[in-house]
């Protein structure tokens, strides 16, 4: 018989099975959770410390925020290419800021007249220029200016004064009235005997200017080198001003010359003034007023809150979404200032970047909170729940924003680089406020309900109907075209200027590209190489300012040795009446206007002479006196003319140390390098330019290619960074998807809304430039977030479409009425920047979300990150 312990073992012993408790599930906080446990319980002081925060960086930023619109933004440019430009602004400092005046006219005189009226108006104003001149006017063209002509003309000018020197010796005779009377006497019997004496309209047009000039209280001797042709008058229809403004001087230079030539051209139709200013002379943009910024404020602010107000509805909701994303804000400026940052105009409207990602983060947050508020529980679990649920969100999508900005902090223009690092401290900042400020103020503040507004209750019924049968259509519709548009991307254009009236990379400069040599012979050698290059229309240099050949037209000139005869100073032999000499001109020359067997040249001079003379003797007041002063003014000069004859025949050759120093300074540097300039023979591209004139063997310089440098590095940066920001976004949000169907969604709507945006550039003529560049990061970052949060939601019911799409509308509705403003900068990039995201937030919403539908009525994409697709509920215990 077994022992009682072993009926036991094979018979037990029936009792009342008693129902125990399940076990309360435990999850482990994460360290969002923690963050938020710690704010809920320590509210007050975070509460505390936030507002001391907030009251000292309001006065730290309104203190030291500096702001400097004037201020051009820089590119980074290839070291070799920077010295060699630096060492061309050490020899020639004068080049980088000249200003180059034509003044062209069908009328020479006038075109003469003007150019040196703006010359002298330029030269008195030493305060803003340092000098002007004229190349081509001076007394280096005065002594040397005959042997700019060619051989040909410099003989026949002497054959004319040796046939024309039975007029001078007349005149040496009796220089006064009365021999110009007796001379005038045998010209008329010449002309009606049938012979027309040459070299004799110059002295009569010359005598008749003089008269007039006298006549107009102006006393102008006259010229008789020019009468003989003994001065070589440029008669060019364009005349070149070349002045070179004080260096912190530019704007108020370019004001001034724009007035003066503004006044010139006024009243002449037919005078024309082509300005070249060099950069940086470009003239401020009107400021806006004081009200304008204030009524832009005004409705950034209305706006915005509207946007907030119709999506989060409640007055909490408003509080936990926008206090902690301004206080993210504000600390980024805190950290702009603290790092002496300053904002200009492309910097400061793209300063609003750093406000998006923070709208993200506690947009992530609040709507996590959404779903809670009606579970059991008390405040500090559902606000730990709501961190334990979206923590890994947030993180996300501040990597997301992480990655799409850090990437450009190294693409060498300092505004999107610095940009780039204020973007990030504010995502980061936005973070930690977040999970600091929203459990605190949501255990401050309890109130009963938080209620988001969903796309769908929101819309009217039948038009959401009427949306869900014409979204597919136009979904494929918008891929195909985006699919198309990838075609454009090839050419997207670059630009490095403020302003897009020039395009950087398709114009030929008026200045052209600049060598520097060390000495005469190779610079003479490499202006001849340049010449005979296809793509090379001129040529400057110093040697080009000299005269050629001229051996030839000295031994030209040599012949007029001895053709001018002394002056009789005693003047014609016994007395004479001016006044009756004059009137015997008049006759002579009536005789000589109405003889048809004149010349035309003649006659026409003659009739001018003529009637100046005729006003001459109807002139009422002392005519005697005036008579007197006028032969002065006419014949004082004419014993110079043999000594002038004398020292033409013996003239040497010009070296180029006779010529202007000021043209010289822009040519050849006191360390003796020479400096050529050549420029293009047509518009043609700058790139192809540089390239043609590569063959000489000497290193091009000058604005052209440093411009052509900072658009490498533009187009060099700008590629790669916006790759290598995608490829990052999309990798994280593989990491927290770890689905690869989802992903391909986020791929999609990351990368197609720029195809679109390509199109539209190249059909605009939008180009990329250091200010619409920051506008391309944030609408890319504003459409991969968006692109984002539309898949997370198919996981997570509690991310609503307030977070893919709130945040981008309010940087629409901030960045809008800035706009209005009067700086350029802000209206380009207010209008590129709406167009990008609201293109994106198109893209996402039609497309995207239709692509969602899709693949959930084919039995989803598999799971995510987040399962079960339910929020965790109140009472699961998170312990801690």
């Amino acid at each position: 018989m077994q022992n009682w312990e072993e009926q036991r073992e094979l018979f037990p012993t029936r009792r009342k099975a008693v129902k125990e408790p399940p076990a309360r599930p435990r999850i482990r906080p994460n360290v969002f959770a923690r963050f938020a446990r710690f704010a809920s319980v320590n509210h007050l002081y975070v509460l505390i410390a936030a507002a001391f925060l907030v009251a000292a960086m309001i006065s730290f930023v309104a203190l030291n925020t500096r702001l400097d619109f004037s201020k051009d933004f820089e590119i980074s440019i290839d070291a070799a290419t920077k010295a060699a430009s630096d060492n061309l602004d050490a020899e020639f400092p004068a080049t980088s800021t000249l200003m180059i005046i034509r003044v062209s006219s069908v009328d020479v005189a006038l075109a003469k007249n003007v150019a040196q009226v703006v010359q002298d108006n330029l030269q008195s104003d030493e305060a803003n220029f340092s000098q002007a001149f004229i190349p081509g006017i001076g007394p280096f063209y005065d002594q040397f200016g005959l042997l700019y002509r060619n051989p040909e003309e410099i003989t026949q000018r002497v054959q004319r004064i040796a046939q024309s020197k039975a007029l001078y010796e007349a005149i040496a005779a009796s220089p006064n009235l009365a021999g110009l009377s007796a001379l005038v006497g045998e010209v008329a019997s010449a002309v009606q005997k049938g012979r027309s004496p040459g070299g004799l309209e110059e002295l009569f047009t010359q005598t008749a200017n003089t008269i007039k000039l006298k006549l107009a209280n102006r006393s102008l001797p006259m010229d008789w080198r020019k009468v003989a042709g003994l001065i070589a008058e440029n008669s060019s229809a364009d005349w070149v001003v070349v002045a070179v403004p004080r260096g912190n001087k530019l704007k108020e230079a370019r004001r001034i010359v724009e007035g003066l030539a503004a006044s010139a051209s006024g009243n002449q139709p037919d005078l024309k003034i082509a300005m070249d200013f060099p950069p940086g002379s470009e003239a401020e943009a009107a400021s806006s007023s004081a009200r304008q910024v204030l009524v832009a404020l005004f409705l950034s602010v209305l706006f915005s809150m509207l946007l907030v107000t119709f999506s989060l509805r409640e007055l909490r909701t408003i509080v936990l979404v926008v206090v902690p994303a301004l206080l993210a804000c504000l600390f980024s400026a805190a950290i702009a200032d603290i790092l002496s940052i300053e904002l200009n105009s492309v910097t400061a409207l793209a300063f609003l970047s750093t406000l998006l990602p923070a709208l993200v983060l506690t947009c992530t947050f609040v709507t996590g909170l959404a779903p809670l508020h009606m579970q059991a529980g008390t405040p500090i679990s559902q606000i730990m729940l709501a961190a334990q649920n979206m923590g890994p969100l947030m993180l996300a999508a501040a990597a997301i924003t992480l990655c799409m900005w850090l990437a450009f902090a190294g693409v060498g223009i300092p505004n999107v680089s610095t940009l780039a690092v204020a973007v990030a401290v504010a995502t980061l900042a936005a973070l930690l406020a977040t999970l600091l400020l929203v459990p605190a103020l949501g255990k401050a503040w309890p109130m009963p309900a938080i209620v988001l507004v969903d796309i769908d209750v929101a819309a009217p019924h039948r038009a959401w109907a009427l949306w869900y049968k014409v979204r597919p259509m136009l979904a494929f519709i918008i891929l195909a075209v985006c699919f198309f548009c990838t075609v454009f991307i090839l050419s997207l254009r670059f630009e490095t200027a403020n302003s897009t009236a020039a395009d950087s990379g398709e114009f030929s400069s008026r200045r052209g590209l600049q060598f520097m040599v060390d000495d005469e012979a190779e610079a003479a050698k490499l202006a001849n190489d340049l010449a005979r290059l296809p793509d090379v229309g001129a040529v400057r240099w110093m040697g080009a300012f000299m005269p050629r050949d001229v051996a030839p037209k000295q031994q030209a000139l040599r012949a007029l040795s001895g053709l001018m005869p002394p002056t009789n100073n005693s003047g014609s032999l016994g007395p004479y009446n001016a006044v009756d000499d004059i009137q015997d001109i008049i006759a002579s020359l009536r005789s000589v206007a109405d003889d048809v067997k004149a010349d035309d040249a003649l006659r026409q001079s003659a009739q001018e002479f003529r009637r100046t003379l005729e006003i001459l003797a109807n002139t009422s007041g002392d005519l005697d006196s005036t008579i007197i002063e006028l032969e002065q003014l006419l014949f004082s000069g004419f014993g110079e003319l043999s000594h002038a004859a004398e020292q033409i025949a013996v003239l040497p050759a010009p070296k180029i140390t006779n010529l202007d120093q000021r043209l010289r300074s822009l040519f050849v540097s006191e360390a003796g390098k020479w400096r050529i300039e050549a420029l293009p023979k047509r518009v043609l591209p700058a790139t192809d330019f540089i390239a043609s004139v590569r063959s000489v063997g000497v290193t091009p310089l000058g604005p052209l290619v440093v411009e052509q440098a900072k658009l490498s590095t533009l187009k060099s940066g700008t590629g790669p960074s916006l790759l290598a920001g995608l490829l990052g976004a999309l990798v994280v949000s593989l990491i927290y998807l770890r689905n690869l169907v989802d992903w391909l969604i986020v791929a999609l709507g990351s990368l197609l809304p720029l195809t679109f945006f390509a199109a539209i550039a190249v059909y605009e003529g939008i180009a990329i430039s250091p200010i619409t560049l920051p506008a391309l990061i944030m609408a890319t970052t504003a459409g991969t977030l968006s692109a984002f949060y539309i898949v997370v939601r198919r996981k997570n019911p509690a991310v609503t479409p307030v977070n893919a799409f709130l945040p981008a509308a309010i940087i629409i509705a901030v960045v809008v009425p800035f706009g209005l403003l009067e700086i350029v900068e802000f209206e380009r990039f207010a209008a590129i920047t709406t167009l990008l995201i609201a293109t994106a937030c198109v893209f996402n919403f039609t497309v995207l979300q239709q692509i969602c539908d899709w693949l959930e009525n084919s039995g989803g994409s598999g799971p995510g990150l987040q399962q079960p697709s339910v929020v965790a509920r109140s009472q699961e215990y998170l312990g801690g």
